[in-house]
């Protein structure tokens, strides 16, 4: 199974997310339903699934090769150690699991339509070579000054845009509506 598959918005009883396809790989935005968000990559190559929890570190899972699951393992991780996708009918299987397959844990993805809110177009400024027009907080500035809008939306109270700088990669900014209007949180390249 390729990344490709992941491509797009997902929903679920437990979980949503969405995958955007860069010129440089996948990023992604997972969030359990009423948790914390979780800003996803996987390189061009899908050698690797890293995960940014809440912001906070990258830990690194490495992929295992397979035609019918999408899966990526890190054994010294604690919880999960292993990430697994799958794709059946149109839908995604998630499937996580500790060391030798303890609390695993699964659930399914349904297609999805993402909304994209004004205050994250007007936050981000779609276009091409777009210029901030905010002052950003340090962990969601994005890396670059100009950058090509790949993608803005929004499944839920986690939102999301991609751009691509100049020298050719790409970052996500992870956005939250606490109530009061979406916001910045978060900045990865």
């Amino acid at each position: 199974m390729s990344p490709t598959a992941l491509e797009g918005a997902w929903h679920g009883e437990v979980a949503d997310e969405v995958w955007i396809v860069a010129a440089d790989g996948w990023w992604g935005v997972g969030a359990f339903v009423g948790g914390p968000f979780e800003a996803l990559r996987i390189p061009a190559d899908g050698s690797a699934y890293v995960a940014m929890p809440d912001g906070s570190g990258r830990t690194s899972f490495a992929a295992v090769p397979s035609r019918r699951h999408l899966q990526f393992e890190d054994p010294s991780h604690d919880f999960p150690s292993l990430i697994r996708y799958s794709a059946r009918g149109g839908r995604l299987r998630v499937r996580i699991a500790g060391p030798g397959g303890a609390d695993a844990m699964a659930w399914w993805l349904d297609r999805a339509e993402v909304t994209v809110p004004e205050a994250i177009v007007d936050g981000f400024t779609s276009g091409v070579w777009a210029r901030a027009p905010r002052t950003w907080p340090p962990d969601a500035a994005p890396p670059c000054d100009a950058w090509v809008t790949v993608a803005i939306g929004a499944l839920g109270a986690v939102g999301h845009s991609v751009g691509q700088c100049p020298d050719g990669e790409s970052f996500l900014v992870v956005w939250r509506d606490a109530g009061a209007g979406w916001e910045p949180v978060f900045a990865a390249r």
